[in-house]
């Protein structure tokens, strides 16, 4: 490759070096640009629905004072939760959100 390269001319050398940096910044602006989207995206969800799921989910808790909800409508929200093996509390691995009449579903995980 190196031997190719050194037989063409001058103009083609730069031509090439001009593409390969042309195609460089096109790759690193559009991964900033997904980058940008996917942040703004998560920062969305966190003023949208995560704010307030009891109240954008329409949970209810099973009882008086209780921390724990349930779905009162169509809608609902789920959170899977990991015992820890000390006994410290447990971890959330992940979530399914639920939101009728028009379906959307949300899920995350957290793998170990």
């Amino acid at each position: 490759m190196g031997l190719a390269l050194a037989t063409h001319s001058q103009e083609r050398k730069i031509l090439g070096a001009s593409v390969s940096i042309v195609v460089t910044i096109l790759f690193f602006g559009y991964r900033l640009l997904l980058s940008s989207a996917f942040l703004e995206h998560c920062k969305d969800s966190l003023r949208g629905d995560l704010a307030d799921i009891v109240h954008h989910y329409e949970l209810r808790p099973v009882r008086q004072g209780a921390e724990e909800f349930v779905p009162s409508g169509a809608s609902g929200f789920w959170v899977v939760e990991k015992e820890r093996p000390d006994q410290s509390g447990p971890d959330i691995v992940g979530f399914v959100a639920l939101r009728m009449p028009i379906l959307s579903i949300k899920f995350l995980t957290k793998h170990d």
